[in-house]
Parts: structure tokens; C-alpha cells; sequence
């Protein structure tokens, strides 16, 4: 189990700076990437710095780990059905 970005080889440390800013890990449950994912999101809408690409790579990044965590409930569909949900609310 990973807590930390930092810690996933296939992540580039700037990035991972972006995601552990989210306030959520890798192994964190479907909902809480979700909802990081759009926290990011609606972060990136007030910024016009450099820094704000990593942030939306982040956003993007979040939301397809939620995703791919939502696969593997025992009931996918319904899972990936509230990850679209949080999205939706949540813009």
C-alpha cells in the first residue's frame, strides 16, 4: 500500500508535489480521489501561474485514479457512476 505520491516511480516529483497538495494518497477510496480531483479542478479556474498546469495534470491524474479505484469495488458500475456524479456536482 502507498501513502504517498512521492513514492510511485512513474510519477514526476513535480507532479506528485500537485497530488500530495490534493490532501489524498494513491490508495485513498474512489469518493476522496474524486473529490480531490475536483477540488483541483475548481483550483486551476482562479490560477494563472505555471504552477497551475501540474495542478490540472493533478486534477486529471486524481480523477482517473478514482476511476480505476472504482473498478475494482464490488460493484463497479454504481462506483464509476458516483465518481461521474462527484464530478458533475462538483462543476
Amino acid at each position: 500500500m502507498t501513502s504517498s505520491w512521492a513514492a510511485v516511480a512513474e510519477v514526476p516529483s513535480r507532479l506528485a508535489a500537485a497530488l500530495e497538495d490534493a490532501g489524498v494518497g494513491p490508495d485513498a477510496e474512489a469518493a476522496r480521489l474524486a473529490a480531490a480531483g475536483v477540488g483541483a479542478l475548481r483550483t486551476v479556474e482562479s490560477r494563472s501561474d505555471r504552477a497551475a498546469a501540474y495542478v490540472l495534470l493533478a486534477a486529471d491524474a486524481l480523477l482517473t485514479r478514482a476511476c480505476e479505484r472504482a473498478t475494482v469495488q464490488s460493484d463497479p458500475e454504481r462506483a464509476l457512476e458516483q465518481v461521474l456524479a462527484r464530478l458533475v456536482e462538483g462543476l
